[in-house]
């Protein structure tokens, strides 16, 4: 079995809507390949696939995490979409506090050339793969508080995800006194 490495920032749903989505997961049809709870999660920024495990990348990687500030912010997603091959939760509004974090870690990606080819931010969380019709719909918001990012190392054919790094979000100080 070919193991490709990728890394990538990610928001992981909190416990009770991991349960949520893997319900709404297993209640789709025709999903054949269905993502594990534990292996939910919303990109924030990535890299491309590596035949052996990117270490320099991790390194810039993790710097870029220690450089990001940014407070938690809410995640709500509330449109169940599909595509030829994949079903997706999606939010139907932007999100200002993600889209913060995000600017701090997919300008760097871009800068030092790790940023996957091809790839923009269209924030969702992969429920699982099919072959179908595409279709979008709403359904009832399913939200958490994201108190922190990620650094994951994904071993794509493996289908395991190692946290590598761990950032908190936290509200600045200086709010306090405005």
């Amino acid at each position: 079995m070919d193991i490709a490495h990728r890394l990538f920032f990610g928001i992981l749903p909190s416990l009770w809507a991991r349960v949520v989505m893997g319900g709404m997961r297993d209640a789709q049809p025709g999903i054949a390949a269905p993502v594990a709870n534990d292996r939910l999660h919303l990109t924030a920024g990535i890299s491309a696939d590596h035949d052996v495990f990117p270490e320099r990348i991790a390194h810039e990687m993790i710097a870029i995490g220690d450089a990001a500030c940014a407070e938690p912010f809410e995640v709500r997603l509330d449109r169940l979409a599909a595509s030829h091959r994949s079903v997706a939760l999606r939010p139907a509004a932007g999100n200002a506090g993600l889209q913060r974090l995000r600017e701090q870690l997919i300008a760097p990606l871009a800068r030092l050339g790790i940023l996957r080819e091809g790839w923009r931010f269209s924030p969702h969380v992969t429920l699982g793969y099919r072959d179908g019709a595409p279709f979008g719909r709403t359904v009832p918001a399913i939200g958490w508080q994201a108190r922190e990012f990620v650094l994951i190392h994904s071993l794509v054919g493996a289908t395991r995800h190692v946290v590598l790094r761990r950032w908190p979000l936290l509200t600045q100080q200086g709010e306090l006194f405005a």
